[in-house]
């Protein structure tokens, strides 16, 4: 499984300084194929990954993110959005009194992509998150 990190700005953070303090990240795991047609769709395109200087509990390193700018925020919630709403249109597969087979088979992995990219966009929709990390 690979992952997207959500960081917040830490309180203390010193504003003025080279490295940003940031917390400790809400990490989302994501199936590997749900990964992989993240990285072939529009959401690779969305904002810009910038090599930032952080410190995360008195350890400095770089890592690239993508500023959550209210613009940049707006279109990957709607991404997000139209993601869940192309996986419900999977359910027209299995018609009005599906099989045991089918709700296993269809359903259940939906649902479950459906909550994975659902959790997303509700973190997407956190303010207080202000920086994305998308690289595996």
């Amino acid at each position: 499984m690979l992952s997207i990190s959500f960081y917040s700005i830490k309180e203390t953070s010193d504003k003025s300084s080279q490295v940003l303090e940031l917390n400790e990240p809400e990490v989302i795991e994501i199936a590997d194929d749900l990964y992989e047609e993240l990285v072939k769709s529009e959401f690779t395109k969305i904002g810009h990954n910038q090599s930032i200087k952080v410190k995360i509990e008195d350890e400095e390193t770089d890592l690239k993110l993508v500023k959550l700018e209210e613009s940049v925020r707006k279109k990957l919630i709607d991404f997000f959005i139209n993601q869940i709403v192309q996986q419900s249109e999977k359910f027209k597969k299995i018609g009005d009194s599906p099989s045991k087979q089918e709700i296993q088979d269809v359903a259940i992995p939906v649902i479950e992509r459906m909550n994975m990219l659902n959790e997303i966009r509700a973190l997407l929709e956190n303010k207080s998150y202000q920086y994305l990390d998308r690289t595996d």
